[in-house]
């Protein structure tokens, strides 16, 4: 389970659910639920695993599920395509974000914030949180070269809360989920993206950083009934 800029373009199966087992050993807070707080402090209960983090109408003919990791050189490329595609398709395409937080403490932490975020402002402030991450980090494990509260503050939201409600673990099993759901799609690099044709139910997955024309190829397929055939990613 690599990134494309590792330089591992891909990896086996079993490797990849390998990976996501030493991330669980390395962070066992992943594994059960969130920590209960004291008294005086806030975020006691463990938010929802499967909560989604839409861009875009609910409704929409295409969904497309991005499994990305904001310390990831290749995700930070590719963040701004699928956003792109949603804000120019009339409401016929969502976007969909989950977390592969797999370059150590600093992806972790990154994608906790982001979903602290959303406490304060929805799925709006979830996206606007994760598109200053990447905007901030040094990729591969840096991390932000702004501490991630004063991101927060930059966005008008509540640092102190955001930091108390990620030490709660409140949003630990949501990361898990978005982990073990990457495992069941067979995801093996970051970025990947799952594209959905919600009428028919019809899927097809593209593997590595994809440009927007290559994503809509594949769309017009699933509407078709056509086999997908996968170019070369950027």
């Amino acid at each position: 389970f690599g990134s494309k800029d590792s330089g591992v373009r891909s990896r086996s199966y079993e490797q990849m659910k390998d990976a996501v087992e030493q991330l669980q050993l390395l962070y066992p807070s992943l594994i059960g639920s969130a920590v209960s707080a004291g008294p005086g402090q806030e975020h006691t209960t463990p938010a929802p695993a499967r909560i989604e983090r839409r861009y875009g109408e609910a409704n929409s003919q295409f969904t497309l599920v991005e499994f990305s990791d904001t310390e990831c050189p290749y995700c930070q490329q590719f963040y701004p395509a699928p956003k792109a595609l949603v804000d120019g398709s009339r409401g016929n395409v969502s976007l969909i974000y989950k977390h592969v937080p797999l370059h150590g403490e600093n992806s972790r932490l990154q994608a906790l914030t982001a979903e602290c975020a959303a406490d304060q402002g929805g799925n709006q402030s979830f996206f606007r949180m994760i598109s200053s991450i990447f905007s901030s980090t040094g990729l591969n494990g840096r991390g932000t070269q702004k501490p991630l509260s004063s991101i927060a503050e930059d966005l008008g939201l509540d640092a102190r809360k955001i930091t108390a409600c990620v030490d709660s673990g409140r949003y630990d099993d949501k990361i898990r989920a978005d982990l073990q759901e990457a495992v069941q799609a067979g995801v093996k690099v970051t970025p990947t993206t799952l594209i959905i044709h919600n009428p028919t139910g019809r899927k097809q997955v593209l593997s590595g950083a994809y440009p927007p024309d290559e994503i809509v190829k594949a769309m017009s397929a699933l509407v078709n009934g056509a086999p997908v055939q996968q170019g070369v990613p950027q």
